[in-house]
């Protein structure tokens, strides 16, 4: 698709048709590209940039990463600055920290997010950049192994449903283990605490807004946060 032929032109024309249906916009998640097409995958976003013309919103998501490494198989194929020149604002997903083959820890611990808001701000227009937060969390053995990503309400349910003291670290991130049948667990999720806390970096440096990955994934007060933003950000406090 990203290397030309019928295939791009098909997408190129599939993606404009939406905009038929009534939506003011599309948003862009390509996932997992190879860094060996990062020009490809810029000409791309020119090009439906070009295609949608100026009555539709186009977004742009990018993985997160605290440095330009073209190499990365994760993050080499997306050129923030050039990226950012074609569309009308990019979401930075300031997750997966932490990941099902990791060891346990946040999915987005604050000094990181804060890392990746800095490195995003010397690429992209703080006006054009919405800082993504995550909505969910990851369980792990504490003996070692493949976790697994749960929704964040759900772990919280969990713990509550237990007994469970739930700890944060320093970035208000919530946490906490429990024992099961096959063994110890150890479990990271966010919450409107940890939530608010990132808002906070988005508000600082005067970012476009936030973006959350997923609806329905949420604690419930991850909404009273998402209200104290908007009203925080209309303010200009």
């Amino acid at each position: 698709m990203l290397t030309g032929g019928s295939a791009r032109k098909q997408a190129l024309a599939s993606i404009k048709g939406l905009m038929d249906l009534g939506y003011d916009g599309i948003n862009l998640d390509l996932e997992n590209v190879d860094p060996a097409h990062r020009e490809e995958l810029g000409r791309f976003i020119m090009d439906l940039s070009i295609t949608l013309g100026p009555a539709a919103l186009l977004t742009v998501s990018v993985p997160a990463t605290l440095r330009d490494n073209p190499s990365s198989q994760w993050s080499g194929a997306f050129d923030y600055a050039e990226i950012g020149r074609w569309c009308d604002a990019v979401v930075v997903m300031a997750y997966d920290q932490h990941y099902s083959s990791s060891k346990p820890g946040p999915v987005a611990a604050l000094d990181w997010t804060t890392g990746v808001t800095s490195y995003a701000l010397s690429r992209i227009p703080r006006a054009k950049l919405l800082l993504g937060v995550p909505s969910y969390g990851y369980e792990w053995p504490v003996s070692g192994g493949r976790g697994r990503s749960l929704p964040a309400h759900k772990a919280q349910a969990n713990a509550a449903a237990a007994g469970i003291q739930v700890s944060r670290d320093e970035g208000a991130v919530p946490y906490y283990q429990y024992q099961a049948s096959d063994g110890a667990y150890v479990v990271y999720y966010e919450d409107g605490l940890s939530l608010r806390r990132k808002m906070e970096v988005a508000l600082r440096e005067n970012l476009l807004g936030v973006a959350m990955w997923r609806a329905g994934y949420e604690t419930l007060d991850t909404w009273e946060s998402m209200k104290w933003f908007r009203q925080a950000t209309a303010s200009g406090n």
